[in-house]
């Protein structure tokens, strides 16, 4: 079995002793619920389904999605639905590099708000899909350090460059303009995105999803 070890925000560190399909097996459906966060895998079909909803906060609370991430089989189609305001920088990056990691195909479904981390999540998907009523939101990091400034001022150099790298690639993608990363990067604006607009602007990259979500 393979084991994935995570380090959260406070520096603890986490094991994951079960693999999430074993988890899942003995659960009534295949379904396995946690705070913020739950899975079904549907093991004939091929198909798993994860929601997100709520605040984001530290890796430990999203550690079965990460690593169910990290195993899951290439010919599985996974659907992440999102419900979430954002959170945590560094629990959205852990789960952000286990989504470019995953063999999967991973479609990512907006079901009523992704805004701040939640908003890069939903632009990580392989395939987006957006519901006609719902918020995509996009701004800079928010958050603060209680530490020695010099500390202070290196972490946030890093998380600035790294929140840049990431906007930078929504860029490329064609989801965001490139006024509008200068605006985020350079005034801290934010931008309410609404789903016609960026259905429309799924449609032009060739990333829109528009087939079964049941």
């Amino acid at each position: 079995m393979r084991k994935l070890i995570l380090e959260d925000v406070g520096g603890r560190v986490a094991e994951v002793k079960k693999t999430p399909a074993e988890a899942a097996a003995k659960t009534p459906d295949n379904f396995v619920g946690g705070k913020g966060s739950a899975y079904k895998i549907d093991t004939e079909n091929k198909v798993c389904n994860i929601w997100i909803y709520g605040i984001i906060s530290t890796s430990q609370r999203l550690l079965n999605i990460i690593s169910l991430l990290h195993v899951i089989p290439e010919d599985y189609t996974v659907f992440m639905h999102l419900r979430t305001p954002g959170g945590s920088v560094v629990t959205a990056c852990n789960l952000l590099t286990a989504m470019e990691r995953c063999k999967a195909t991973i479609i990512t479904h907006n079901i009523g708000m992704a805004a701040s981390c939640g908003s890069l999540i939903l632009a990580f998907g392989d395939k987006i899909a957006i519901d006609p009523i719902s918020v995509t939101m996009f701004h800079n990091a928010i958050g603060g350090y209680h530490d020695t400034v010099h500390r202070v001022k290196t972490k946030i150099d890093h998380t600035i460059e790294r929140i840049n790298d990431i906007l930078n690639k929504l860029v490329q993608k064609g989801i965001l303009l490139e006024s509008e990363i200068n605006k985020i990067i350079s005034n801290g604006e934010e931008f309410f995105i609404p789903s016609d607009v960026i259905i429309d602007r799924l449609k032009k990259c060739d990333m829109l999803y528009s087939g079964d979500l049941s």
